[in-house]
């Protein structure tokens, strides 16, 4: 069947209206996350895509990788810290890593198929944040970044501080986008009452 002049006209006009709320809600969720770390008096420290290669260099040819590499917000994690900056690490010190998923349908565990998922087959899942906030089990005479740096992959419970690796233990907290985005200010509370149970 063909496309219509109308057809394509809606389409376009859908484009545009996604990628506006796209940018709308980065521009929400970015300082919300910014401002849940500071409440944990915790700095920025990296971010990056979870499954999918950031957008490429100016001299790779876009058409050869995943589309989905092309919103690296999508499904991505975003590291904060406090730490005091010495040779030496506290119980004090913590670290704070979000998992932003706008569907969780993506995870690759989730997904029926190998490969790059089809974004108009693939089933809608839950869009959900995951908070994960790591503290050193105890003083060690090596700076934060080593340490982390060491434990490599550490597997979670999520609501109670479990002993992960020598060095950490974490508690890890979902929650669904919408609630997020609707009262952060309670959001924010939340993670800081966890932080501290």
């Amino acid at each position: 069947m063909e496309m219509t002049k109308e057809d394509s006209e809606k389409i376009v006009s859908q484009l545009q209206q996604a990628h506006r709320i796209s940018v709308a809600f980065y521009h929400r969720i970015l300082p919300t996350l910014d401002n849940f770390a500071e409440q944990l008096g915790c700095r920025f420290w990296t971010w990056e895509p979870m499954y999918t290669n950031r957008p490429g260099r100016s001299s790779s040819q876009p058409s050869k990788a995943w589309a989905w590499d092309f919103v690296p917000l999508f499904a991505s994690t975003f590291t904060y810290y406090r730490t005091s900056g010495e040779k030496r690490t506290g119980p004090e010190e913590i670290a704070v890593q979000f998992e932003l998923l706008i569907d969780d349908s993506f995870i690759p565990e989730n997904r029926k198929l190998k490969g790059e998922p089809s974004a108009v087959e693939m089933p809608f899942g839950k869009a959900i944040l995951k908070a994960y906030m790591y503290r050193p089990k105890a003083a060690f005479d090596s700076s934060f970044e080593d340490l982390w740096d060491e434990d490599g992959e550490r597997e979670v419970v999520f609501g109670v501080w479990t002993d992960v690796s020598e060095h950490w233990e974490c508690k890890a907290i979902e929650l669904a986008l919408s609630e997020v985005i609707q009262d952060s200010k309670s959001t924010a509370r939340y993670l800081q009452e966890q932080s501290l149970s």
